[in-house]
């Protein structure tokens, strides 16, 4: 059969482990309807059936508390702790390890905002990160740390990679709505709701090289990806994205150049391109379609390889 300590998971206290501890026994005491009698706020004397005042008999339950507090304590802090009566009183027991974990409060606050400080956040563990988070606050909050909540939420768009630059400018961007308050608790709401986004979102595609050709417009209907990576949600394939594949378009912007500068040589291969963007050629006009295809490439100076030609125009 299971003891109290199996089926709570109670840890032995330490000099290390004093806030998760102690948040464990409350919590245990309290189910045994113990914590009050051990905090001494439980009531000494009862009117019994006969209306007179007597003394309450709390022996048993005291040792009862007493059993589960003292056989959960290391014998590196045991000394400590049993101290002035605390061998036999759960009250006195219960004072000591408080007064213990007082005077490791501060370095306990340090070591839980250094932890949140320094924790990694990346692309590939927001879910991780996040949970971590919401951890060390909560150690914060036991230890009565003082929590600037626009600090905290700002602190994480430090930590945002440039991988998730768009999910940062868009918070640096609601920030500025007087009806929106960039707080951790907003930042890591996104975070995750991006996280779910990328883990649900379609597949890619895979390109058919059958029906590709290296200037086809399509290479153009490219979604704004971060540099270097392709996002899942683009509707364009990985095989077709500027921000991985920037040769790609290069090469396309070069045989557009060619053809405008010997537009009659490549009619033939003009009036087969399909128009991009909604940009669309009069029937019969092929100098209507050079035009708007030199505009696209005017703007290659201003493209960085993970912005669509599309949002350009």
């Amino acid at each position: 059969m299971p003891t109290d300590h199996d089926k709570y998971l109670v840890p032995e206290l330490t000099a290390d482990n004093y806030v998760d501890w102690i948040v464990k026994m409350k919590s245990v005491l309290k189910a045994k309807e113990l914590y009050q009698l051990v905090i001494g706020k439980e009531p000494l004397k009862g009117r019994g059936d006969d209306g007179k005042v007597t003394d309450l008999d709390h022996s048993l339950r005291l040792d009862k508390a007493h059993a589960l507090i003292i056989t959960r304590i290391h014998s590196s802090v045991s000394g400590r702790v049993r101290k002035n009566g605390g061998d036999d009183c759960p009250k006195k027991l219960w004072s000591n390890i408080i007064e213990f974990g007082a005077s490791k409060k501060q370095a306990n606050v340090f070591k839980a905002w250094y932890r949140l400080m320094h924790l990694p956040l990346r692309a590939d563990n927001i879910q991780s990160f996040t949970s971590q988070f919401w951890d060390a606050i909560a150690v914060l909050q036991s230890l009565d740390a003082s929590i600037d909540e626009n600090i905290l939420g700002h602190i994480i768009l430090m930590k945002i990679p440039n991988e998730l630059s768009h999910v940062r400018n868009s918070l640096i961007a609601s920030g500025t709505s007087s009806l929106i308050e960039v707080t951790y608790e907003v930042v890591l709401e996104m975070l995750d709701s991006q996280s779910k986004a990328d883990s649900s979102g379609p597949a890619a595609k895979p390109s058919n090289d059958n029906h590709t050709v290296d200037d086809s417009a399509t290479a153009l209907l490219t979604q704004r990806c971060p540099p270097g990576k392709h996002l899942k949600s683009a509707t364009h394939s990985e095989s077709r994205c500027f921000s991985i594949h920037p040769e790609l378009l290069k090469k396309y912007r070069d045989q557009l150049n060619d053809r405008i500068n010997d537009p009659e040589a490549h009619f033939t291969s003009v009036s087969s391109i399909q128009p991009v963007c909604g940009l669309t050629e009069g029937p019969g006009d092929p100098t209507a379609s050079l035009l708007a295809q030199a505009e696209l490439l005017s703007l290659d100076e201003i493209s960085d390889g993970h912005e669509s030609e599309c949002s350009l125009l």
